[in-house]
């Protein structure tokens, strides 16, 4: 089974670097590696950045998409998340915070560093963008591994790039497959996604010498986003992605095999 899903693999990672820490047992071995995001508006020396970074990976078929970051991390409900049709629905209290923020900061003259529209229309233009985009380049005879829909540590960029892969395996009819990263905060959503009869899990040895190697590469340019002391796993665990892969509640639900790790 390990082989038969590495083969012919695509790895889907939303921002640079993710393919690093959520498929390092694929990333390698992908025929592709497809990254989504570039620019940031909190950030804008980030895309740049991140550009030269991608450029010099050592993967011999990056795609870089280049579409602009929504900037949406932190927008969901962390003690409640939910899902929708996008990603993760938006906390409203959060929402109001952030959209009179970006208009105080607006009406003070203040553009810079300030999102070009409220977090919520980008997220939504994201998810449709991101379809468009990937859309071309997948076929039917892809194993195609992007994150899974509570988003790793909770990140709603994360879930959007799983709902919308989700969308195309649909249309297309290509093998989908998400990897089993959970955190503390997002243990609970990861429960409701797992059937009583869960989907077999698929456990495969990390290349750790090669991610290293990488997000070394990232440093140099100034744009790996996580931790310095990231320790990786020895081994991970991915399960395939169906129409059973949906949101329940109920007794007999559980995780099985993950990579649980600690998110301040």
């Amino acid at each position: 089974m390990a082989e038969t899903i590495t083969g012919n693999a695509v790895v889907i990672g939303a921002h640079p670097d993710d393919e690093l820490l959520w498929f390092t047992a694929v990333v390698r071995k992908a025929r592709t590696v497809i990254i989504v995001y570039r620019d940031f508006w909190a950030d804008p020396s980030l895309g740049p950045r991140r550009a030269a970074a991608v450029a010099d990976h050592p993967h011999p078929d990056v795609r870089f998409l280049a579409l602009p970051e929504p900037g949406s991390f932190g927008m969901a409900n962390r003690t409640a998340p939910a899902p929708d049709r996008f990603g993760l629905a938006f906390d409203a209290r959060t929402v109001a915070l952030r959209e009179a923020k970006r208009r105080a900061w607006i009406a003070a003259g203040r553009r810079a560093h300030v999102a070009p529209a409220p977090v919520r229309r980008l997220y939504e233009r994201s998810f449709v963008d991101v379809k468009a985009a990937l859309g071309p380049l997948l076929d039917d005879t892809m194993n195609v591994f992007t994150h899974n829909p509570w988003g790793e540590y909770g990140h709603e960029d994360h879930v959007l790039v799983h709902r919308a892969v989700s969308d195309l395996r649909r249309q297309i009819g290509f093998a989908q497959f998400m990897s089993h990263y959970v955190t503390p905060r997002s243990i609970a959503l990861a429960a409701r996604y797992l059937a009583a009869d869960p989907a077999p899990v698929v456990t495969l040895p990390a290349d750790i010498a090669y991610a290293r190697a990488v997000a070394d590469l990232y440093g140099r340019h100034g744009c790996w986003t996580w931790k310095d002391d990231w320790s990786w796993f020895a081994t991970e665990h991915f399960s395939q992605v169906t129409d059973r892969t949906v949101p329940a509640d109920g007794p007999g639900r559980h995780l099985g095999a993950m990579n649980l790790f600690a998110f301040d």
